[in-house]
């Protein structure tokens, strides 16, 4: 399977649990394997599926990108845009704030963009995207979602984040879409810190 991500960057998200699980299995003649791993394996089928059947240069070399979409979060709402003009903001109910941590909500608003594209059928085969937000966080965990289980942190956000990056990354592979992310600076994100922040429009 690392040769085969070499051609579907997607795969190096989910190969962490699948190394630990190769590395605790050396001189063993059995091993459980986990829930998460088994999802990790369930999803690389999909990917090796792909890979079988051909994939477009244009999901392999560097280009121009076609469509950017930028997202902000903070304890009382998500909201973000795409350079095509759609807009969209959700708040989270006050008995829900605070019950996940502000790069979780990043990391979910850096998805909804595309998400809403799909459904609505304006997205096209092909297409390059750029997401940009100003968070270090999530801009790395769009390149890279090695989530493990611990104690810092309840073991439902963990398997939700895993969830979040399993589901984003089956959307682009079935659209044949790539993207890449991108930092940039908070003072700069005007309109998507609206979006998430002023409820009072």
């Amino acid at each position: 399977m690392g040769h085969v991500s070499v051609v579907i960057p997607l795969m190096k998200h989910f190969m962490s649990r699948i190394r630990q699980t190769r590395w605790r299995s050396q001189n063993k003649r059995k091993i459980k394997l986990d829930e998460e791993t088994k999802k990790d394996l369930k999803l690389h089928l999909t990917f090796l599926q792909k890979a079988h059947v051909g994939i477009s240069m244009n999901l392999l070399t560097f280009r121009k990108v076609n469509i950017i979409y930028r997202a902000d979060a903070c304890p009382a709402g998500i909201g973000g845009y795409s350079s095509n003009g759609r807009g969209w903001r959700f708040y989270i109910p006050i008995h829900l704030q605070f019950q996940a941590s502000l790069n979780m909500l990043e990391h979910l608003a850096s998805t909804i963009g595309f998400w809403i594209d799909i459904i609505e059928g304006t997205i096209n085969p092909f297409s390059c995207i750029l997401t940009m937000m100003d968070s270090t966080t999530s801009a790395g965990w769009l390149k890279k979602s090695n989530f493990q289980y611990s104690e810092k942190e309840p073991p439902e956000l963990t398997r939700m984040k895993l969830d979040l990056s399993r589901e984003h990354a089956t959307r682009l592979l079935e659209n044949n879409c790539v993207e890449y992310s991108q930092w940039f600076p908070g003072d700069k994100n005007d309109l998507a810190n609206s979006l998430s922040r002023d409820s009072h429009i």
